[in-house]
């Protein structure tokens, strides 16, 4: 799967069965990330592992190159969490992500996120929130300590006849990240994904109220 701008809060839902690793490397246009770019609009190398342990438990480690005023160079997201069948078809997926920043550990923070998701025939529709406590990183010019709220919602469309899946997203952030002096900013993308055996290709629309709409592209190899 590819992952720029949806990044870990719209992954598909994992079904519970034995436990199974699996991977990719993906190469972007652009990593953006709820709407804002993290390579400074470059092109950026992606990976990620994914380990499923059954009766919904997963684990996973997806790592990027990024572009920060010369900071850093990478980005390391280290993520756990369990889903849950409340019924037939819909999913709470409850997880928890360390994002870590080698070179700069005083921007290292954790964030919880909660997501229910839906399917009916080949809509799947999902939305969410994903909250980062007070905490070092998320310290403002104030030098005050500011929790982050990111709410989204989304859905996927499978075209028949192996035709790529459209996606669209919205979301709101409000708190340290948002970038914001008033406060608040709200991002969409709209998304065509193809998956030819081990190679996807994306073409991404990305647009936010602290950017640009952009549009991005990207090609990942299942390992």
């Amino acid at each position: 799967m590819l992952l720029l701008a949806l990044g870990p809060a719209l992954l598909p839902a994992r079904q519970a069965q034995a436990a199974d690793v699996s991977g990719n490397v993906t190469i972007v246009s652009d990593y953006r990330y709820r709407g804002l770019s993290l390579s400074e609009g470059k092109p950026a190398v992606q990976g990620e592992l994914d380990l499923d342990a059954g009766k919904g438990f997963y684990g996973g480690l997806w790592a990027s190159t990024i572009r920060s005023g010369g900071k850093t160079s990478s980005e390391f997201d280290w993520s756990g969490g369990r889903e849950f069948e409340l019924a037939r078809a819909v999913t709470l997926d409850l997880s928890t992500t360390y994002y870590t920043y080698p070179g700069a550990p005083g921007d290292d923070y954790v964030e919880g996120t909660a997501a229910l998701s839906a399917e009916h025939g080949p809509i799947t529709g999902k939305a969410g929130v994903s909250f980062a406590p007070a905490q070092r990183a998320l310290e403002n010019e104030a030098h005050r300590k500011v929790a982050n709220a990111y709410y989204f919602a989304g859905a996927d469309y499978q075209l028949p006849h192996h035709l790529p899946k459209l996606s669209a997203k919205f979301g709101y952030e409000r708190g340290s990240f948002d970038g914001n002096p008033s406060g608040g900013k709200w991002d969409w993308s709209l998304a065509a994904q193809a998956d030819l055996r081990r190679v996807s290709l994306l073409v991404m629309l990305v647009d936010s109220g602290a950017s640009r709409a952009t549009l991005l592209a990207g090609m990942s190899l299942k390992l």
